[in-house]
């Protein structure tokens, strides 16, 4: 079939409250996961933008759609988006 067994579907994203940070360690549990083992862009459950998971140079994730330039709801910097090649790695912190 041409998968590896250690890729991992993005199936959907969530919307969180704030009091999921109530329940997160401010310290990186440092287990990444590379981009390039993850398949699919889900939505984002929020505004139905069409990528719910795109990377912010800050490290946090934010969705983007069609419009020129994003604004991203953590740092606040604007930027314009694109798909590219190569991966990143992330963790499960904020996003």
């Amino acid at each position: 079939m041409g998968l590896n067994s250690g890729d991992y579907k993005l199936v959907g994203a969530y919307p969180i409250e704030n009091t999921y940070f109530d329940l997160c360690d401010d310290d990186p549990n440092h287990n990444d996961i590379s981009t390039s083992e993850l398949i699919g862009f889900p939505s984002c459950p929020c505004c139905g933008n069409q990528f719910g998971f795109s990377h912010c140079s800050c490290g946090n994730i934010m969705c983007t759609g069609v419009e020129e330039i994003s604004k991203c709801p953590w740092c606040g910097v604007e930027a314009t988006f694109d798909f590219c090649e190569g991966s990143i790695n992330i963790n499960r912190r904020k996003g």
